[in-house]
């Protein structure tokens, strides 16, 4: 089973990393509002970044990977923000 982190920042959004093409893990998530995107380096959920994080799609999505027998960390970092200009 593979290892996930599911990690929140305003500047980067929700991103989960961990996952491989054809592991079943996006088939898992994308109920929970995550997404493929070849820009981003892993599944996010989308409109995340420059928000708080929406901890009850990533507490579900966490629990739904555990029920399927993956390790899954949760880190969510509120203060890590982009400028303004940036955003």
């Amino acid at each position: 089973m593979a290892e996930i982190t599911i990690t929140h920042t305003r500047a980067e959004g929700t991103i989960l990393t961990g996952s491989s093409k054809g592991d079943g893990i996006f088939e898992i998530v994308r109920e929970h509002g995550f997404w493929f995107s070849r820009s981003v380096e892993g599944l996010f959920i989308k409109r995340s970044r420059d928000k708080a994080a929406d901890t009850w799609r990533i507490n579900r999505a966490a629990e739904a990977l555990r029920a399927a027998g993956h390790t899954v960390t949760v880190e969510i970092n509120e203060r890590v923000r982009r400028s303004f200009a940036e955003a």
